[in-house]
């Protein structure tokens, strides 16, 4: 089971990687700017913004498959094979065969966990590419 904190951490990780706009950072609170999709889940658009702002812990990502699968989806139209280094080509193919399995078994928290690892996986190349 996983801590609030966790929660936090790794939906503030899908969160950045599914484009939401980080707009505060209070203590060690994050607040997303998320579009209002879902006005019959009781979120609060005030101003008719078409956006509400809510706490990373609040994303729905850990709970929903309505939040992951279009991470998901995002994840699988990205041609990462031309972007990992030979070295990592494996741990990545291992990856996506393993989300693979996980969405034709419906394993909600394997496909967040996988999806949180390819994230991860992600932005260590990407970042390994800017220093080099």
């Amino acid at each position: 089971m996983k801590t609030k904190e966790e929660i936090e951490t790794l939906n503030s990780l899908i969160a950045v990687f599914d484009g939401l706009e980080k707009i505060a950072y209070i203590g060690n609170i994050q607040y997303f700017r998320v579009p209002n999709l879902y006005p019959f889940h009781q979120m609060n658009d005030e101003e008719n913004t078409g956006y509400i702002d809510i706490l990373a812990l609040e994303l729905d990502y850990h709970t929903r498959f309505d939040w992951l699968m279009p991470v998901v989806k995002k994840i699988k139209a990205i041609d990462m094979v031309s972007r990992v280094p030979e070295r990592l080509t494996y741990s990545y193919s291992i990856l996506i065969e393993m989300l693979d399995k996980a969405l034709l078994n419906v394993l909600f928290d394997v496909i967040y966990d996988l999806v949180v690892r390819i994230i991860t996986l992600f932005n260590h190349i990407k970042n390994t590419k800017t220093v080099s």
